[in-house]
C-alpha cells in the first residue's frame, strides 16, 4: 500500500529550489507504479492523506491489475497550497494496516506499507497510537513499513 502525503507542507517549494516536495513525491511514486516487475508480482494499493487530520479519498484497493488506475490517479493529484498543513501519518498508517489485515490480503507473502512523505507528523489524535507504536504493531502483524522521506536540501 502506497501512502502519499498531500498535506500543505508538501506543496511548498524550499528556498530557491524549483522543485517542490510534492513533485518529488509524484516522481518517486511514479517510479514505483510504472515498474512492471513491482506491479505484475504485487498487489499494489494507493491512498492520499493530509488536510484536516483526515484521510483523503480515493483509496485504490490493492490489486494485481490496477497499474493504469494507479498511474491515472497519480497524474490527477494536484498540490493544494491552501490545504491545512496537517500530516496525519498515524491515521494513514492505521487505515492501511486495517486494509492489509483484511482476510483477502492476509495470505500474501509480504505485506508492505510505503510511506511517501516529508515525515513531519503534526496531527496527533490522543485516541490513536503514535507512529512508532503503529510501526511496532504492524511488524507484529507481519506488515513492513518503509518510509521514503523527502527533503529538498539547502542551495
Amino acid at each position: 500500500m502506497i501512502l502519499f502525503d498531500n498535506s500543505g507542507s508538501m506543496a511548498k517549494t524550499k528556498y530557491t529550489q524549483a522543485q517542490s516536495l510534492f513533485s518529488l513525491a509524484k516522481q518517486v511514486t511514479g517510479e514505483i507504479t510504472s515498474n512492471d516487475n513491482i506491479i505484475s508480482t504485487n498487489q499494489v494499493g494507493f491512498m492520499e492523506f493530509g488536510g484536516e487530520c483526515e484521510i483523503i479519498e480515493p483509496i485504490i484497493e490493492p490489486s494485481f491489475d490496477n497499474q493504469g488506475q494507479l498511474q491515472n490517479r497519480l497524474e490527477k493529484i494536484q498540490p493544494d497550497p491552501y490545504l491545512a498543513a496537517s500530516t496525519p501519518i498515524s491515521g494513514a498508517i492505521s487505515k492501511a494496516v486495517s486494509i492489509l489485515n483484511q482476510e483477502k490480503y492476509s495470505s500474501s507473502d509480504v505485506r508492505k506499507i510505503v510511506l511517501v512523505s516529508d515525515g513531519q507528523p503534526n496531527c496527533q489524535d490522543p485516541d490513536k497510537p503514535k507512529e512508532t507504536a503503529l510501526t511496532a504493531c504492524a511488524a507484529v502483524g507481519g506488515l513492513m513499513i518503509e518510509q521514503i522521506r523527502l527533503e529538498i536540501p539547502f542551495p
